[in-house]
């Protein structure tokens, strides 16, 4: 007579990796800003008080850690943009593109 055997269920939960901190947030609208900046003709530049600024307005709500290591690894605004679809097909204006989740300031 065979041995009755209990059936274990296994659940795996998947590791969500925390979001970036508010510091990396920082680092990356530098780098943002850095990227955009150095795509623009010479005579569409923009002053360092005014990067200051942008930098200092942008926030992270929504970015996940994959959207920030795919951004910051970016060094093209195209690329950023294409690190969150979504952000990619809402887009206006090349001159704002920001991963998912960050929020170019609003124009002067």
């Amino acid at each position: 007579m065979p041995t009755p055997t209990k059936s274990v269920e296994v659940v795996h939960e998947e590791q969500v990796a925390a979001p970036p901190t508010s510091a990396e947030c920082q680092v990356l609208a530098k780098h943002i800003v850095q990227v955009t900046v150095s795509e623009r003709p010479a005579d569409q530049q923009i002053s360092e008080a005014e990067q200051d600024h942008i930098i200092t307005a942008m926030a992270c709500d929504g970015v996940t850690r994959e959207i920030y290591d795919c951004a910051m690894a970016a060094s093209a605004s195209t690329a950023m943009a294409a690190c969150d679809q979504r952000r990619l097909s809402n887009s206006t204006s090349n001159s704002s593109v920001a991963p998912g989740g960050i929020t170019p300031p609003a124009p002067r």
